[in-house]
């Protein structure tokens, strides 16, 4: 605004303000109308012209306020409905009710609750806040209501005797018989699980141009 108001003269300068302060006078009319109003007359003892309101626009730009007033927000994007395919009754019916395998891996530290089923091959993976049998209770009950919404039911789970805190809760509330492995021993699906998610975590790692990565 200071460059442009170096093209001007002090008193065109002057005549630009006043022109503003009719725009502001007169509800931020819009300068079309506004400049049809001062060659028509209807504003009495105005001593502002027409061009005065274009050299006001030219320098000053357009009014702040009035853009922030009169602008609406932006239409946000379309939504549109994924694709879905429904699961035929029949094929529900047929692999229901599934095995779950249950296990838990690490990554970067991080303990990470992953499941595998015994039929549809679904694998999940929900991160842990920590290693309580509250938070351990809470990922698999998300990963059953998975299921749950496809009218596919789980109703065996097999675990490791780390999982053995969570018993009596899930066979009581979730309609799952839990069977755990003996000590010092796994279950062979969930560790197999386990690699085949972790393998395409490791290229994934190895493949950033980082020697060290903290989190």
């Amino acid at each position: 605004m200071a460059d442009n108001l170096k093209l001007y003269t002090k008193r065109k300068q002057k005549d630009a303000k006043l022109a503003r302060i009719a725009f502001h006078g007169t509800d931020r009319t819009p300068l079309p109308k506004l400049k049809a109003f001062l060659k028509g007359g209807y504003i009495k003892n105005c001593p502002v012209l027409s061009e005065d309101v274009d050299r006001a626009a030219d320098i000053f730009g357009p009014d702040c306020s009035h853009l922030k007033g009169t602008s609406t927000h932006p239409h946000p994007p379309r939504v549109r409905s994924p694709d879905v395919t429904e699961i035929p009754r029949a094929l529900c019916t047929k692999i229901s009710p599934l095995t779950l395998y249950l296990d838990i891996m690490y990554v970067n530290g991080m303990p990470m609750l992953t499941t595998v089923d015994s039929r549809v091959k679904y694998r999940s993976l929900v991160p842990l806040k920590n290693h309580t049998a509250k938070s351990l209770y809470n990922s698999l009950d998300s990963v059953l209501r998975r299921y749950n919404r496809t009218t596919i039911y789980v109703t065996s789970i097999d675990s490791n005797i780390e999982f053995k805190t969570l018993f009596e809760d899930v066979e009581d509330n979730m309609d799952a018989k839990f069977n755990y492995a003996p000590q010092g021993e796994h279950v062979p699906a969930a560790e197999h699980n386990n690699r085949t998610i972790a393998d395409p975590i490791c290229v994934a790692v190895h493949y950033l141009p980082y020697r060290n990565i903290w989190c």
